[in-house]
């Protein structure tokens, strides 16, 4: 074999390298424009179904948010008209407490006295009603609690057993 044949078949294996590789270059490059293309792709994929997902969510609130209000109205009249009973009730009891001192005021000013027990139930009475918040009436009701502390006590009855065992209620006057 000739040394131009040798040198011929050397340049052509060469050859084929160096084509080989230029188009492996080429193929490189090519697949790094695809990947970039494909990446850009992926991302606005990834992009829109971001937005999709967040216009899901936000329709997903509405309806949420829809349904709680339907179930939420029927309660929360329910609650108003709680609050209007109470107020109601709560004035009822207030009137019935400012009559029941009165009443009771009345009562120990007639008599001329009040015991130790109905200055406690008197106070009592007082106690509640001022926790209710009083009404337009507390002036005189503090003019009553004046008159029942300006009246004189009277001793309880005091009960005394006779060596038969029975009760004798003793009343004592002062």
């Amino acid at each position: 074999m000739e040394w131009y044949h040798i040198v011929s078949i050397v340049i052509g294996i060469l050859g084929l390298f160096g084509i080989s590789a230029y188009f492996a270059e080429r193929m490189k490059y090519r697949a790094g424009k695809i990947n970039k293309k494909s990446a850009e792709k992926e991302a606005e994929k990834a992009k829109q179904a971001a937005q999709l997902r967040a216009l899901e969510h936000e329709q997903y609130k509405k309806e949420l948010t829809a349904i709680i209000n339907t179930a939420i109205a029927p309660i929360a009249a329910d609650v108003a008209q709680i609050k209007s009973d109470l107020a109601k009730n709560t004035e009822g009891t207030v009137t019935l407490l400012r009559t029941d001192m009165k009443n009771a005021t009345d009562k120990y000013k007639e008599r001329g006295y009040a015991s130790a027990g109905d200055r406690a139930n008197w106070n009592e009475l007082y106690i509640t009603y001022d926790r209710l918040g009083g009404n337009h009436f507390r002036e005189y009701v503090d003019g009553w609690k004046e008159e029942i502390s300006n009246l004189p006590f009277k001793k309880e009855t005091a009960i005394k057993r006779s060596t038969k065992g029975k009760k004798q209620i003793l009343n004592e006057k002062r």
